[in-house]
């Protein structure tokens, strides 16, 4: 099926459409290691693999290859006519199938689908395996730490991208997830739950709020102090080489510790925040969650049709089964913008205190191929596998082992002296130490 592009040129869309939802839209772009498109929900199981050419999304959230998504439409008249398609101009990516002309791109959940769209692209053709081209690159005149810190100084790296991790939070007391011993998920037996992640997964919560609350008042924000990590990132900031901070931590630490909010990505969300599960309204003010934290009791919506109902109350973070916001998008395209053969503005990638076990954030690395990537972890992680017990493949992920083509440096030991070594190298030991003593 393709479109009648002479017949929408300059003429759009006009009908009323339901069910249009960005939270809806399903491309299993999130927590999959693959980076792959799920199945037409009308072929039989298995039979057909959507790929970028035969993928078409109805934006109810379904996804149905290109022969079936017109009976879906006819299936649901006046309820599922806006589609999008990928691999096209963003003029005719969206379309609606009831009156044949193209949908604008206006509309905030549009807009917003729009830039999910151009993200999973993204990771889809960063994740195939290709040769590294050499025309672009920036060359570390050596592949190590110094070479890393003389890099930073010759005033040449100027938009620095931060990928943080639940790593930098341990030294705050804050647990990680994934340690043998320390880690969240292995200490949950008191909760005998199916599995570790359903303390985490959106559709237990809902079931079970209890559980989780009683895991959010051993994290929530008030308690915990801001460590070296974070003082650094905020250095960055402070001294105009900070592009972006992209964290998965939902502790606010960097809030905490100053990052301006216009660098900050907290991609798995965080405790700034509350929403109704049922309207959506959204509580700027975290205290109505955390008066029950405190209470032992479970929040509920207390406005509009929701009064008097048990409609629960959850805080701004990313669950499993909930999509990442979409500020996550906006801020990949902007600054890493691969899809366009545009050079992205990253120039330095700093990885520090994460697994690397979770897609797409896992992924990112591949975004910045062409730049030094600085990894800050105790384990090398990110690295390409082809064992089968990987879950998590990175597919052109980092490369430790072959410096002729790749500006790839390791440093392995604790995060926080880490970051204190490297800052001390570069000759910015004052300044942290005044940046912490301000804080106190």
């Amino acid at each position: 099926m393709s479109l009648d592009n002479n017949k929408s040129e300059n003429k759009y869309c006009k009908c009323i459409h339901k069910n249009v939802n960005y939270n809806k839209v399903n491309i299993t772009l999130y927590d999959n290691e693959k980076i792959t498109l799920v199945n037409c929900e009308l072929c039989q199981e298995g039979t057909k693999q959507l790929n970028l050419n035969n993928a078409v999304i109805c934006l109810c959230g379904s996804m149905f290859c290109i022969d079936h998504i017109k009976q879906h439409s006819k299936d649901n008249v006046d309820q599922h006519n806006v589609v999008a398609y990928f691999g096209r101009d963003h003029n005719d990516r969206f379309h609606c199938l009831k009156c044949e002309n193209n949908v604008q791109i206006v509309d905030k959940d549009i807009v917003d689908i729009n830039d999910l769209i151009d993200a999973y692209e993204m990771f889809y053709n960063t994740s195939l395996p290709r040769q590294l081209d050499q025309s672009n690159r920036v060359i570390l005149d050596q592949v190590n730490v110094d070479g890393i810190v003389k890099y930073i100084q010759s005033g040449q790296c100027k938009n620095i991208v931060v990928l943080t991790g639940a790593g930098v939070s341990v030294a705050s007391g804050i647990p990680d997830y994934r340690s043998p011993k320390t880690g969240l998920y292995n200490n949950l037996q008191q909760f005998k739950l199916p599995y570790p992640e359903a303390i985490c997964d959106i559709d237990y919560i809902k079931i079970h709020p209890e559980l989780f609350y009683t895991l959010a008042k051993g994290i929530f924000p008030g308690q915990f102090k801001p460590t070296p990590v974070h003082y650094f990132i905020k250095l960055l900031s402070d001294k105009g080489l900070l592009l972006r901070d992209y964290t998965q931590n939902i502790d606010t630490l960097e809030r905490i510790a100053g990052v301006p909010e216009s660098k900050l990505v907290e991609a798995h969300g965080s405790f700034n925040g509350a929403y109704c599960t049922v309207c959506q309204h959204r509580y700027s003010d975290i205290s109505i969650i955390k008066q029950h934290i405190d209470s032992s009791t479970i929040p509920y919506c207390t406005v509009g049709e929701c009064i008097g109902k048990s409609s629960l109350l959850l805080p701004n973070i990313v669950f499993y089964g909930d999509s990442l916001p979409p500020i996550f998008n906006r801020c990949l395209l902007q600054d890493f913008g691969v899809n366009n053969n545009t050079t992205p503005k990253c120039d330095l990638l700093i990885v520090i205190g994460t697994s690397l076990k979770v897609n797409p954030i896992a992924s990112m690395i591949n975004f910045a191929q062409h730049v030094p990537r600085l990894l800050i972890n105790n384990e090398a992680v990110g690295c390409p596998s082809t064992h089968p017990s990987d879950y998590t493949v990175v597919s052109n992920g980092f490369n430790f082992n072959n410096q002729q083509q790749y500006n790839d440096v390791h440093i392995s030991d604790d995060c926080q002296k880490a970051v204190k070594d490297l800052i001390e190298k570069l000759n910015w030991t004052n300044e942290f130490n005044n940046l912490i003593n301000k804080s106190i």
